[in-house]
């Protein structure tokens, strides 16, 4: 799922930004992915999201597919709200 979110990023949203993001999804097939958004790229790596501006905590995978195709806005957010909110929006719809 996390692959989705490169192929429908549009880099023309993320001009000028430049932010860390975590996501940690619990259960089976999850984990944690750091994510940064910086002069409109797109990076993420699997592993450590220590230090990230904001984390997106999922409870299981099938949350995060939710959240990732946007048919639901779960997810318990830690840290700055404003940067997840930011991340939402540089995507195109599926």
């Amino acid at each position: 799922m996390v692959m989705l979110y490169q192929f429908c990023f549009a880099p023309e949203k993320a001009a000028g930004l430049d932010f860390t993001l975590g996501m940690d999804v619990a259960g089976p097939y999850g984990g944690t992915w750091h994510v940064h958004v910086q002069d409109a790229q797109l990076a993420i790596t699997e592993g450590d999201i220590a230090g990230c501006q904001a984390i997106l905590h999922f409870q299981d995978a099938e949350a995060f597919c939710l959240n990732a195709y946007g048919r639901t806005s779960a997810g318990a957010v830690e840290g700055d709200q404003a940067i997840v909110n930011r991340f939402s929006g540089l995507f195109f719809s599926l």
